[in-house]
């Protein structure tokens, strides 16, 4: 986690991200294909990511489940999305594009 924060300190990666997304989006766009992008946790990063793709009107969903819910992790043994997590954002990301892209 250490090297992440420096590499992400150093190496400005939230601006790289934010540039892939936007380059991901043109390219879809061009190309007829739909793009959303979904964030599945509340971290700021995430959130930030978020905000950025509502900015450039690029479609998002926010699906993230509280992850201090016990059953949504694999706690004790690792902190990953639990099977009903999984579950939980596969309900909500197809109630968003069944709402909002596959009208």
């Amino acid at each position: 986690m250490q090297f992440n924060r420096l590499e992400e300190k150093f190496h400005q990666s939230h601006a790289v991200s934010e540039a892939l997304v936007k380059e991901m989006a043109s390219l879809a766009k061009k190309h007829d294909i739909k793009f959303v992008l979904v964030g599945i946790s509340k971290e700021h990063e995430t959130l930030a990511m978020l905000h950025f793709a509502q900015e450039n009107g690029i479609p998002n969903v926010d699906i993230a489940v509280d992850d201090w819910i016990k059953e949504h992790t694999n706690r004790p043994h690792d902190k990953h999305p639990s099977a009903m997590a999984n579950k939980k954002y596969a309900e909500r990301l197809q109630t968003y594009l069944k709402a909002e892209i596959l009208k």
